[in-house]
């Protein structure tokens, strides 16, 4: 039906038929509860058809002309706009079609072997910048980097986010290189320089880079051109990034209980496409302050060290007041036997034959030499 009152022009472009029927579709409900109506306010008899045909003829009229101004509506710049961007996330569906098929062609068996699990060898802290895509950079395939890319790839202490993927990495992966990357034409670094709120939580986040820049403006500012700049920051907060993961407990946790991980710095250059290896101090582990440095209990020891406290607790001999009240006990327990039927009035007697007994063995040269 809608097709056909639809313009004779109109395109039938998918991406456009999926945003026009969101303006038609309340159109469509309204007629066809006035046509619910219009069966309620005539009966079905065969003399009054021809009074809802007429009201039937007339609201599809007022629908059709509805329908011709919606469609010079969306001839406007902003709905043709909208148009474009379902027609972009539309190519991102195409291109993981293509991308399957090229996969398939080269390994028929490629996806089920990648879902059997994944074992890489790297952990790499990236910026979430879309121009620097660490599996395309590197040329390596899914399943062989594990990745975590945050804004101006900051190493934060106190990111749950950033410490979960890096606890995994180092305890369940094993992987013993954690990279952190960086980029020129960082938007994070740039806008960490100048004074320009960014807004919100930006702000919070960029004062993790102004305080590197804080420390380092004399380096940074020597450069006249603003890329420049950039650059030279961007190398400075991958080099404080690195010292801040070798910080972490995770890591120094990791190098006690004999799994090494080597931290290194990259700086991937926009312009020409290139990762350079920035040189980074080796000696960082050794020379860490200790105000940072951390000592962690093997979990097998702080086992062995709580079983051992136990059965030295088990074998601790009892003190000579415990032996005496043990034995005190006991003999009551005796003369509680010999005379079961006693009575409570018969108690004082036995308590006082014990607390004889009691004192001659206190008095006994043997017994107090025992208990020396």
């Amino acid at each position: 039906m809608i097709l056909t009152i639809l313009p004779p022009n109109f395109s039938f472009d998918l991406s456009q038929l999926k945003l026009f029927r969101y303006f038609i579709l309340d159109y469509i409900k309204y007629y066809i509860k006035k046509y619910l109506l219009i069966q309620q306010q005539h009966n079905n008899t065969s003399e009054k058809q021809e009074f809802i045909s007429s009201d039937l003829t007339y609201e599809f009229y007022k629908l059709h002309l509805h329908i011709q101004k919606i469609y010079i509506i969306m001839q406007n710049q902003v709905v043709q706009k909208g148009i474009s961007e379902i027609q972009k996330y539309s190519k991102a569906l195409l291109g993981n079609k293509n991308y399957v098929s090229k996969k398939l062609a080269q390994d028929p068996d490629y996806f089920s072997k990648l879902a059997k699990g994944q074992s890489p060898k790297y952990l790499l802290i990236g910026c979430s910048d879309s121009r620097a895509p660490p599996n395309e950079l590197t040329e390596t395939d899914p399943g062989e980097i594990f990745i975590h890319r945050n804004i101006a790839n900051v190493v934060n202490m106190t990111d749950l986010n950033l410490n979960c993927v890096v606890q995994y990495a180092v305890e369940h992966l094993k992987v013993h290189n954690i990279i952190i990357m960086g980029h020129t034409f960082c938007g994070g670094v740039k806008a960490a320089m100048n004074q320009d709120s960014v807004g919100g939580l930006l702000d919070l986040w960029l004062n993790n880079i102004k305080h590197v820049y804080e420390k380092n403006q004399h380096l940074v500012n020597q450069f006249q051109d603003e890329n420049d700049r950039v650059a030279c920051l961007s190398c400075l907060n991958v080099r404080e990034q690195v010292l801040n993961m070798w910080k972490n407990p995770i890591v120094q946790k990791s190098w006690q209980n004999g799994h090494p991980v080597m931290i290194h710095g990259w700086l991937f250059r926009v312009e020409t496409g290139f990762i350079e290896e920035l040189q980074i101090d080796e000696s960082i582990p050794e020379n860490l302050s200790n105000v940072f440095r951390l000592q962690f209990k093997n979990a097998q020891q702080a086992t062995q060290s709580q079983n051992q406290d136990d059965k030295d607790e088990k074998n601790v001999p009892p003190s000579n007041s415990e032996k005496y009240q043990q034995m005190q006990n006991k003999l009551e327990n005796e003369f509680r036997k010999l005379s079961p039927d006693s009575q409570d009035s018969n108690q004082e007697p036995q308590k006082d034959v014990v607390s004889q007994i009691s004192g001659l063995l206190q008095d006994d040269p043997n017994f107090k030499q025992e208990n020396k």
